[in-house]
């Protein structure tokens, strides 16, 4: 492969609070776009050194739901990762579904993700998280 290893590799940018992974997780659910844009800063010289690629999961469920101006913080690490892709933790249970995935597809964002742990997600939520990935296939994400 042109001396280039691939691996499944995420990259999760809470910056803000802790070490431990639940503080992490609670950092990374609640980041804002300029809270990513910092967190990325912090990251980017350390990330650039040893990789060309990589996933960008983004926590905060809310995100899709609001206006935001993500869509520069996402073409600025597109500029300096030609491999760069991005992923939504998507809340399945939230009404306005449908123009969020829209919205998530508008931004170039490539799928939506479903975390048990994080989300807490139970057998009686299954047929929301079916019916959520539902819409994204049709979405292509």
């Amino acid at each position: 492969m042109n001396g280039m290893e691939i691996f499944d590799f995420n990259i999760h940018l809470p910056c803000r609070r802790g070490q431990d992974t639940e503080e992490r997780l609670i950092d990374e659910g609640s980041m804002g776009v300029e809270d990513l844009r910092h967190c990325y800063a912090t990251h980017r010289p350390s990330l650039n050194m040893h990789m060309q690629g990589a996933n960008f999961m983004l926590f905060n469920q809310d995100l899709p739901f609001g206006e935001h101006h993500i869509a520069s913080w996402i073409a600025e690490v597109r500029r300096d990762w030609h491999f760069a892709s991005f992923t939504q933790l998507l809340d399945f249970r939230r009404d306005g579904l449908a123009q969020a995935l829209d919205r998530i597809k508008a931004l170039g964002i490539e799928g939506v993700k479903f975390h048990s742990y994080v989300q807490h997600i139970g057998e009686n939520d299954l047929p929301a998280a079916l019916n959520a990935a539902e819409l994204a296939s049709e979405r292509g994400l």
